[in-house]
């Protein structure tokens, strides 16, 4: 009882509050002491302390950013002034597109007189002729049922009732050899109209002619087959070749005499850059290339390590020098070099050469992962490594850059290409960051590469350009109406912008259509008819027009909408109750679409409608008639009717 006694005061004591102390001198120390429990006593509140803490009306410190309504005010003004800055840059558009106008006229005005003297251009399979006149014809062995090929003339010679037709090597597609059983074949397939030609190429049709799609050879020996086979693959080869002449002298494409090749002039105090592949890779089989670039008086040289191949790169056969430091998304750091001519490296023709180093593995071994961490250290180790050997690989190809431009005999000028300002397309098989240097858009972290120059771009078109897609195609022409234009597609539609900006600041025309064109088509029909083409605007009338077309029915599409949203709005203010009229809009239109007049009260009610369904499900329970199953009537479970409204 004592020490229950004991315990019941100090517990007491120990939940009893401080007396507080009176103001004075004896009161300013506060009171230091312990229960019997050993739990410390709260120090006395002084004033001091109590004016420590601030004020209930007092408010809190208010991080600006924070507040919803001005980032919502901050968003709206960026939008505004990103839809002022695109206004801005289609009303220029007008302008860039007369004064591309006034060009073409200036550029086309000789050839324009030329096609109305006479014909121009590419020529027609009718308009090829092997011989002039059967006096012309070859003097070959007369053996009957024998395949001949005129190289000089450029025919196939088919035996036919006793005389050789000649055929024309351009009106033949290809030709296949084949063997079956003990008998040699060799199939000849002709162009035909919708078959790679169209029907201008071919004579008007008359009751007379036929087209001839293909013949078919049958010999015991493949000796004279292979011949002929061969022959037709070189005249095939020279006739494409004098093409791509004519095609080097058509108008708008480059005129430039060709550079001389001249032996690279050495120095023994080279710029040198060690340790880099080169692409396309030098050597049969070889998978990676690795050497030194020397930068001499003249010129560029590449030296394989540890053999004796080189390959020499003069200055005046670089057409682009452009560099690339590692970024976003990247593994290598490159130099780039677009020339001029095609140049022939190792047993490639090519008409680009890249020097890159690799900034970390391009390749990873997934069998070889293990789990990783955020916080292991060697990761982090790795990812330091890493970060080091980019700024060190990318600091040294800038430093090349910049010693090579300091030569007093380098008139090359290095353009830098950086993927943060790029976006995503696929020109050929793949996607792949594309991005505009100063003169060219180029893709160069792939192989083959991309390098358009876009001085030589006569406009840019934007295909499938709708509100509805989230992807669009852009097609680059050139001036050169007779190379095939450039397309890039499936961009994703937040870069759309972007491209129109960098296009205004170049003053570049481009146009937008809501379809994909047939490219060959469109510039054969340009190619045929300048003077049409001129007469009519341009690329305004195939463009312009039809923009302006669909922009305005998007627009009355968009009044119309708006305007039933109107009507739909004044119809809740008034009617009342949304669903009911909703339902008395429909009744009344299935009523006068049944040629009734009846208003809303001719119909039931929801009670009622209840009421009558109810009566349906027991109608139908009471008809059910039951079923033996093993000695025992077995009831089937009643199906819940279907509640339709008569609206």
């Amino acid at each position: 009882p004592a020490k229950g006694a004991a315990a019941a005061s100090s517990a007491s004591a120990a939940k009893a509050p401080a007396p507080r102390a009176a103001p004075g001198p004896a009161a300013a120390a506060p009171q230091k002491g312990r229960s019997s429990k050993g739990v410390a006593s709260p120090p006395a509140r002084t004033s001091s302390t109590r004016a420590s803490r601030p004020a209930a009306d007092t408010p809190p410190d208010v991080n600006p950013e924070r507040i919803i309504g001005s980032r919502f005010r901050n968003r709206t003004t960026a939008a505004k002034q990103d839809m002022k800055d695109m206004a801005q840059i289609e009303e220029a558009q007008v302008g860039i597109r007369s004064k591309k106008l006034q060009e073409l006229r200036e550029r086309f005005a000789g050839v324009v007189q030329e096609q109305e003297q006479g014909p121009a251009g590419p020529k027609a399979l009718v308009e090829y002729k092997a011989y002039a006149s059967p006096a012309h014809l070859p003097a070959v062995e007369p053996r009957p049922n024998r395949l001949h090929m005129d190289s000089s003339a450029d025919a196939l010679l088919v035996p036919m009732h006793g005389a050789l037709v000649p055929f024309h090597v351009s009106t033949i597609k290809n030709m296949a050899r084949s063997t079956l059983d003990n008998f040699q074949l060799l199939r000849v397939n002709f162009f035909t109209p919708g078959q790679g030609k169209s029907a201008d190429d071919f004579p008007e049709p008359t009751p007379a002619r036929v087209y001839v799609k293909e013949f078919t050879f049958r010999s015991e020996h493949r000796d004279n087959l292979d011949a002929v086979m061969r022959g037709f693959k070189d005249s095939q080869k020279r006739l494409k070749m004098q093409e791509q002449e004519v095609q080097k002298a058509a108008p708008g494409a480059r005129s430039r005499q060709p550079v001389p090749i001249v032996p690279l002039q050495t120095s023994r105090s080279a710029v040198v850059l060690r340790d880099v592949n080169v692409r396309p890779t030098i050597g049969a089989g070889s998978r990676r290339t690795v050497g030194s670039l020397e930068a001499h008086v003249n010129g560029f040289r590449f030296s394989i390590r540890g053999g004796s191949e080189k390959v020499d790169v003069l200055y005046a056969q670089i057409k682009h020098a452009i560099f690339q430091p590692c970024e976003r998304g990247s593994l290598i750091v490159l130099v780039h070099f677009h020339l001029w001519d095609p140049m022939t490296v190792g047993k490639k023709t090519t008409q680009d050469l890249q020097f890159f180093s690799e900034c970390g593995s391009l390749t990873e071994d997934l069998t070889q992962k293990r789990a990783s961490s955020a916080y292991d250290p060697d990761e982090i180790l790795e990812e330091q490594n890493e970060r080091q050997l980019i700024e060190a690989r990318n600091k040294m190809y800038l430093e090349f850059c910049k010693q090579v431009k300091g030569l007093a005999s380098c008139p090359l000028d290095f353009d830098m290409a950086k993927i943060d300002a790029g976006f995503t397309g696929v020109p050929a098989r793949s996607q792949v960051d594309l991005t505009f240097s100063t003169k060219c858009l180029v893709a160069l972290q792939e192989w083959p590469p991309i390098c358009v120059d876009m001085s030589e771009v006569d406009v840019v078109v934007f295909e499938r350009a709708i509100l509805t897609l989230r992807e669009f195609d852009m097609v680059l022409v050139h001036k050169n109406y007779q190379e095939l234009p450039l397309r890039i597609t499936t961009i994703p539609k937040k870069f759309f912008d972007g491209i129109k900006r960098w296009l205004g600041k170049a003053e570049m025309p481009w146009y937008s259509c809501a379809m994909s064109m047939q490219w060959p088509m469109v510039m054969k029909d340009i190619s045929k008819d300048l003077s049409t083409f001129l007469d009519n605007g341009g690329w305004d009338a195939w463009f312009a027009t039809g923009a302006a077309d669909s922009d305005s029915d998007a627009e009355g599409d968009q009044e119309s909408d708006f305007s039933g949203g109107d009507s739909d709005d004044d119809d809740e203010e008034d009617g009342g109750d949304d669903g009911e009229s909703d339902f008395a809009s429909e009744d009344q239109s299935e009523d006068s679409a049944a040629g009734g007049g009846g208003s809303d009260e001719d119909g039931e009610s929801w009670d009622e409608l209840e009421a009558k369904a109810d009566r349906a499900d027991k109608k139908r329970d009471r008809e059910v008639s039951p079923s033996p199953t093993r000695g025992k009537t077995a009831r089937q479970p009643p199906t819940r009717a279907k509640r339709v409204c008569r609206r």
